[in-house]
């Protein structure tokens, strides 16, 4: 709704929401060695918190107000 209401076309509503896959696709190959060194654990906690911390802002898109602000926010909020 946030998106409809500033105008913002629906390709770009598509892309906010297919963010989160294509950042899985291109992290992905880097997060093996990474889990070796920082641990599996800990790896999950630190994942569970960044998407904490990106998932709370999301909320507060309708009240920026510039557009392209809008979608570009958005879009590194899912890519979190």
């Amino acid at each position: 709704m946030v998106f409809k209401e500033k105008n913002i076309p629906g390709f770009w509503t598509g892309m906010v929401f297919s963010m989160y896959s294509i950042a899985v696709v291109i992290v992905s190959p880097f997060i093996g060695t990474l889990i070796n060194k920082v641990g599996f654990a800990n790896f999950i906690s630190i994942g569970l918190v960044l998407m904490g911390i990106s998932i709370i802002p999301i909320g507060q898109l309708k009240d920026i107000g510039d557009d392209n602000t809008t979608l570009l926010v958005g879009i590194i909020l899912r890519a979190l």
